[in-house]
């Protein structure tokens, strides 16, 4: 089959050598153009900037949660425990803080961002691959973003700090008293962002799709194999009076998300079951809130708030008051049961500093350990063993790697695809798949890659929204495009350089875009060599992915 492909194609060199400068698509190399696609809208430009980023330190994106800001207190603590080695940069949503983390100015620009990060980190040299410390509804986001077609390549592992991966008591039916007390708790006094505030409904107790309120879409799972650490506060609340126990008040969780919710990962998304491959650290800190830890958070409150100072004999007075408050909240703790009379005592909770509730734990101290601990740990798994695919004997002639792709597959998890092109004209091309451990996956063979003349390269980029891999080729004469899907029991071939049997017949074809939907076309060409080739009538048709082959678009 080679060697026929290759007298055809010298013959046809020859004949249309008189051509070729009246040919659409004959000497041009019109490989696809590298221009970005992106997600995001209305983005804010307070995030990290990307220069400075070293080859040898891992990039560690921060992301915040609803009505937060850049969580700069908790990078000062994990550079101290982490650096040299990382490095971390602070993802600024705040602006659209009360938006679902679906929006295009959250997931959107984070997966923006993200392949920023990426790009600037390989550029510096390093491997491309980002992590992420999110709090609460920034760990909801960072899924939403690595959903985004190629985005989810460039993630090496996540550590959600309270995330509500089954959403939290306070959202849906409860939106008011949680956004009533996400108000008092906002930045310790800042505003809440105005605008969208579609999280308080979304952010509803569920389990999948199962709960979900209408027109809130559920976070998807991270790409198989990517580790997750979800890291959730376990907060009892003591009461004591003049130094004597009272009774202790379990909640369950942080007092905004509960311990079943900062661990529900699993059953979280619209698929059930997780990815194969998926590793999930569930870790639980656990810490106690006594009653002089209220009196000072009353003391200190109005200093943070600009208001009147309160005497320590007026906090006394409120945190005898909270006790009150207690008595009334007490039988809903237990129950779960988000009412009114929790709205203090879950305030006082979350007013202090660094102790295990839903805004503490960003700065508690066994939450940072946990977390150091859980992206080292994460960065070893994620370690690759690299190998040089000229040397597995794939080719039949001297070859060498002419682009590479890594990205993650639905069973084998990180791996590198490369394409191999002969280092003489007109000999057979190959691509191959290697995992991380260095064992080939799959070939793609020479038989169903053809010859190759001039260049046999992935795209930029080498996927589009449809989740494509797309190769461009020339075997001596026309532009030709290969086409690539990973699919659960390994590589589909749904364009090749032979065409059929081997996929559709993609030769004397370039690719166009991607185009304002994200996904590449391509624009194809035929010849009806009538009377003969070189006065023949050339058709063009523009192709589009149809979720099984390309048709007219």
């Amino acid at each position: 089959m080679i060697a026929g492909r290759f007298v055809a194609l010298a013959l046809a060199w020859v004949a249309a050598l008189s051509t070729l400068a009246t040919s659409p698509a004959a000497s041009a190399d019109v490989r696809a153009s590298a221009r970005a696609v992106t997600y995001g809208q209305n983005c804010s430009t307070a995030s990290s900037p990307t220069t400075g980023l070293v080859k040898d330190a891992h990039p560690v994106i921060l992301v915040h949660g609803w009505t937060g800001s850049p969580m700069a207190d908790t990078r000062t603590l994990l550079e101290a425990k982490m650096t040299p080695g990382w490095q971390f940069l602070l993802f600024d949503y705040h602006d659209s803080a009360t938006r679902w983390a679906d929006a295009p100015q959250i997931a959107g620009c984070l997966a923006d961002y993200i392949t920023k990060v990426s790009k600037a980190h390989t550029d510096a040299g390093g491997d491309g691959r980002v992590y992420f410390v999110a709090h609460s509804m920034g760990g909801l986001a960072v899924r939403f973003a690595s959903a985004k077609p190629g985005v989810g390549d460039h993630v090496a592992g996540l550590v959600t700090l309270g995330t509500p991966h089954a959403g939290s008591p306070w959202g849906n039916a409860n939106a008011v008293r949680w956004g009533r007390l996400k108000e008092r708790m906002a930045g310790y006094g800042k505003d809440v962002p105005a605008g969208d505030a579609k999280a308080r409904v979304c952010l509803a107790v569920h389990q999948g799709p199962t709960g979900m309120p209408a027109g809130c879409a559920v976070a998807p799972y991270l790409p198989g194999t990517t580790p997750v650490a979800t890291i959730g506060g376990n907060l009892t609340i003591r009461r004591t009076v003049f130094g004597f126990l009272d009774y202790d008040v379990p909640t369950g969780g942080d007092t905004i998300v509960t311990q079943d919710s900062s661990q529900g990962y699993f059953n979280s998304a619209p698929s059930g079951r997780v990815p194969f491959g998926t590793h999930v650290n569930p870790i639980s800190v656990p810490c106690t809130q006594d009653f002089n830890g209220i009196v000072d958070a009353l003391t200190n409150l109005p200093s943070t708030l600009h208001m009147t100072p309160v005497s320590p004999i007026g906090a006394l007075i409120g945190g005898f008051l909270q006790l009150q408050s207690d008595n009334l909240a007490l039988g809903d703790i237990v129950n779960g049961n988000a009412s009114l009379a929790m709205l203090d005592v879950l305030s006082s909770a979350n007013l202090i500093p660094g102790n295990c509730s839903h805004t503490g734990i960003t700065t508690n101290a066994a939450a940072m350990t946990a977390t150091a601990n859980a992206l080292r740990q994460q960065a070893a798994q994620s370690a690759t063993v690299k190998v040089d695919p000229t040397k597995l004997g794939l080719c039949s002639t001297p070859c060498k790697v002419s682009s590479s792709l890594t990205f993650n597959h639905p069973t084998w998890g990180r791996v590198t695809l490369y394409t191999l092109m002969p280092r003489e004209p007109v000999h057979p091309a190959n691509a191959v798949v290697v995992d991380s451990t260095g064992r080939v996956r799959w070939t793609m063979g020479e038989d169903v890659a053809g010859d190759v003349y001039d260049y046999w390269t992935l795209a930029k980029p080498a996927r589009d929204n449809s989740g494509l891999i797309f190769i461009n080729y020339n075997p001596g004469r026309y532009n030709g495009v290969a086409v690539l899907q990973p699919v659960p029991d390994g590589m589909r071939v749904l364009a090749g350089g032979y065409g059929p049997p081997h996929g559709q017949d993609l030769y004397y074809s370039e690719l166009e875009g991607p185009v304002a939907d994200g996904r590449y076309r391509v624009v194809s060409h035929s010849n009806d060599c009538s009377p003969d080739c070189a006065g023949g009538t050339i058709t063009t048709v523009r192709l589009r992915f149809n979720g099984s082959k390309f048709v007219p678009d």
